[in-house]
């Protein structure tokens, strides 16, 4: 054979053992359907056919048309390699917030329950920097004090108490308004006689169930009509 007839005999490439996908391959089996089929030049009378321009170029375009169909079929793969650089296989998908895979991510549905979680705790938030600081006002109960002042602030549950008022008749004191507790209990209470700087021990002075403020201040001898009287509290409500 001569060195022109091995020139053009087909060379031994050693393919990349790479592993394809499903989808790859049939990409690969699309390009390759567009390869028109090949008709060899028959050979006469057990003779090879003269290597002219005719049967040359024959060989020619039938090589040229396998060689555009390849390369369009790899280029279509390295297309999809690309595409599928980034895929999540379902294994890697999880559906709860308890997995600790630092390659897993999470579903869409937990997506969801997290921005919800989100929404729902910013909203609290919101709600509770509102209330914080707002001062609730108290209300007096037959005419017994005057020149109320303050009332109380609630933080979610935990309502806190300061109430400053002026002694109009040496009575039991009613001041109304406030949340109910949260047992249905009274709650002790704090007073405090501001004019005579005086912690009064009074043994009926609660918050009752019903979120009424109830001081007996007959119960301190010290304490006299036009005296600023100071009470203060905290408890839970419902």
């Amino acid at each position: 054979m001569s060195e022109e007839s091995k020139n053009l005999q087909p060379k031994e490439t050693a393919l990349p053992a790479t592993r394809i996908s499903e989808t790859q391959v049939m990409a690969l089996a699309q390009a390759l359907e567009a390869v028109e089929t090949y008709v060899p030049t028959t050979w006469v009378d057990d003779t090879e056919p003269d290597i002219d321009a005719e049967h040359l170029n024959h060989a020619e375009q039938g090589i040229k048309r396998v060689t555009d169909a390849l390369n369009g079929a790899v280029a279509t793969i390295n297309n999809l390699a690309a595409q599928l650089s980034n895929y999540i296989p379902t294994s890697k998908i999880v559906d709860n917030l308890l997995s600790n895979d630092a390659g897993a991510v999470l579903s869409g549905k937990m997506g969801k329950q997290l921005s919800d979680l989100i929404t729902a705790n910013s909203d609290a938030i919101s709600t509770l920097n509102s209330e914080t600081g707002l001062i609730h006002p108290a209300t007096i109960y037959q005419g017994r004090c005057s020149d109320v002042q303050g009332g109380y602030i609630q933080i979610g549950k935990i309502v806190i108490v300061a109430v400053q008022f002026t002694v109009k008749v040496l009575a039991s004191c009613y001041l109304y308004g406030f949340p109910a507790t949260a047992h249905g209990n009274n709650v002790p209470i704090i007073v405090c006689n501001s004019s005579k700087q005086e912690l009064l021990h009074l043994s009926e002075s609660v918050i009752e169930p019903r979120g009424y403020i109830y001081s007996k201040l007959t119960e301190n001898s010290t304490t006299s009509v036009d005296d600023v009287i100071y009470v203060s509290g905290i408890y839970t409500t419902k």
